[in-house]
């Protein structure tokens, strides 16, 4: 009989089975940074120390795995976000928000790689890029706000322009596709930002005295 004041051994087996699913997502992500776009189960379960048996009995299959990876990531590049207040100029919150979503990209660059191999016919894949695109979008119109909110008509459209401008697939064509190192690609997106924000709302609307 178990005493009142320890665990039961469902709790432990609980407990034991979120460390090992742990561990495999952890395995998966060093297999995926260590340049293994596609990694199996077999390499995953030998990375993790564990049976495929086991591997599968957790994750269930690889969508499953690329989920709570996505998962794991997403709370990561939460970590790297801090909040910007917006009453700063506009020239601060535009370096800061640059500085964090550079940051961000370049940490994820491996998962989203990974990621995009995938495919749309990956269940995971398109809920890891849309859960992404929502987070970004909420961030961008959190801190511009006092900006957006002076374009009227024209504001989803700027969104969706600052949107598409941020992504870690702009990112990716700056990096890998123009071959830019992350210096001169940082400055890419620090100007597509400043040209988009203002752009529509006319010449001297974003300054302290507009």
């Amino acid at each position: 009989m178990t005493s009142a004041g320890e665990p039961g051994r469902p709790d432990r087996r609980r407990a034991r089975s979120a460390r090992t699913r742990e561990a495999i997502v952890t395995a998966f992500l060093e297999l995926v940074h260590e340049g293994h776009t596609r990694p199996t189960g077999a390499q995953v379960a030998r990375r993790a120390d564990v049976s495929e048996r086991t591997l599968w009995s957790n994750v269930t299959d690889l969508d499953t795995l690329y989920e709570a990876a996505g998962e794991r990531i997403r709370r990561y590049a939460e970590t790297l976000a801090v909040t910007i207040p917006t009453d700063l100029h506009f020239e601060e919150r535009l370096t800061r928000f640059c500085a964090q979503r550079v940051a961000a990209h370049e940490a994820i660059t491996p998962f989203a790689r990974a990621n995009r191999l995938r495919g749309s016919g990956s269940a995971a894949a398109r809920h890891n890029r849309t859960r992404y695109l929502t987070y970004s979008r909420a961030e961008l119109e959190e801190v511009f706000a006092p900006e957006l909110d002076r374009l009227g008509p024209t504001r989803e459209a700027v969104v969706l322009h600052l949107v598409t401008t941020t992504t870690w697939s702009a990112w990716a064509v700056l990096r890998d596709e123009l071959g830019l190192d992350a210096d001169t690609a940082a400055s890419v997106v620090l100007a597509g930002l400043r040209a988009g924000l203002s752009e529509p709302a006319g010449p001297g609307a974003l300054t302290d005295d507009g």
